[in-house]
């Protein structure tokens, strides 16, 4: 029998996410649904108007807590948020079973229409009307989904996601949202000034050489880039 491995949630990563989603905590939001907001604007790339749009955490959700379609890759995606108030338990595979148990819903357009029908949630309701969301499952929009915690996955957890076949699960746990904290905690503009060695043999212009309306120059990473302030930590790029 194999050998489980120990999982811990970072204490000190756990702490930086709260402190990201504290802004979003407002009267009437779910915890969960403020980091799902968190997420969508800064993991997932939304802005802030088609985050607040997506979301509709709250009672009568179907086990759904966003939604947002990709019409150009013909594609619907659900996300599912759970956060933990402390950091020393861990997600197993319980959570990410109902997620895909939800998800099936989404399978049978008739099922939709009967779900948009009787839910009392007005976000969702919504949501699967304005974008047509029955309609493109009929027309053949894949689906698949998102899953964000505060806590790290153990091994049932991403036993489960190895194994699962009727949706793919993206799987955002603090193992993964780490790095990701680690460097949003550095600055984000670097406020240096670097003098660059270029070879004047070695120079494009657009414009004339005289009055050049821009210039292009090859600069070495090894020699030059790595002495740059920030570049371990990525902040230039």
């Amino acid at each position: 029998m194999a050998k489980r491995s120990r999982v811990k949630t970072s204490a000190t990563d756990f702490k930086t996410l709260e402190k990201y989603t504290k802004e979003y905590e407002v009267r009437g939001r779910t915890k969960s649904a403020s980091m799902l907001l968190w997420f969508l604007e800064h993991i997932y790339r939304l802005d802030e108007t088609d985050a607040q749009d997506a979301v509709c955490d709250r009672s009568g959700d179907e086990g759904i807590d966003a939604i947002v379609v990709n019409d150009d890759q013909d594609e619907i995606v659900v996300f599912q948020a759970k956060r933990k108030e402390r950091h020393t338990s861990t997600l197993g595979d319980s959570d990410l079973r109902h997620f895909v148990g939800s998800m099936s819903s989404l399978r049978d357009a008739d099922a939709i229409r009967r779900i948009v029908a009787r839910t009392k949630n007005p976000d969702l309701k919504r949501l699967w009307r304005d974008h047509y969301v029955a309609t493109k499952v009929e027309n053949g929009y894949r689906i698949s989904g998102v899953f964000v915690t505060n806590i790290a996955a153990n091994d049932q957890a991403t036993g489960y996601l190895e194994n699962a076949t009727d949706f793919y699960v993206d799987l955002w746990d603090m193992a993964r949202l780490g790095p990701v904290l680690k460097q949003m905690d550095h600055e984000w503009f670097v406020d240096a000034e670097v003098k660059l060695k270029v070879n004047p043999k070695k120079l494009f212009f657009e414009g004339t050489k005289t009055r050049p309306e821009l210039v292009f120059a090859a600069i070495s990473a090894l020699t030059q880039g790595q002495k740059w302030p920030q570049i371990q930590v990525r902040a230039l790029f």
